[in-house]
């Protein structure tokens, strides 16, 4: 089991489209019973609760460093840096649900350009796709040999 979750999880390495998906196939099913479980453990009035959003971003971490060692091998098979998953990170933290969380627990009104605020929203939907679309390097890189399996 070690060695499997030590290859799951590694940070070396190349990942194809296909073992991309599926990894996000997985983390998507998980995130929604997730998000499931904690809607049903809490009552409606208390949906925009400090403990509430609490556990959205926590949740929302621990979805983003999961997939993170999927999105490294990713990167490295269409010839990136894995050092790239920062964008996906800096976007995560840095979008409107953490100013609705700042407002929240702080009670001051801030006024912040929505606009930046949105684009922070697009950087993981638009890594996801480009990671989706883009075929890996067919030869090795310096990451290594491209993955057995075909895509």
């Amino acid at each position: 089991m070690n060695e499997l979750t030590g290859k799951l999880f590694s940070l070396n390495g190349r990942l194809n489209r296909t073992g991309f998906l599926h990894s996000l196939l997985v983390l998507i099913v998980a995130v929604v019973g997730l998000n499931l479980v904690l809607d049903l453990l809490l009552a409606s009035d208390q949906l925009l609760s400090v403990g509430y959003l609490i556990a959205q971003r926590l949740l929302e971490i621990l979805y983003l460093a999961a997939w993170t060692p999927f999105i490294v091998r990713r990167l490295h098979d269409i010839g990136l840096s894995g050092k790239w998953v920062i964008a996906c990170w800096l976007s995560a933290l840095l979008d409107q649900r953490l100013l609705l969380l700042v407002e929240v627990i702080s009670g001051i009104h801030i006024v912040a350009p929505v606009n930046l605020l949105m684009v922070f929203d697009l950087v993981v939907p638009a890594v996801t796709c480009l990671l989706l679309l883009k075929p890996g390097e067919t030869g090795a890189n310096r990451w290594g040999e491209p993955p057995r399996y075909a895509d």
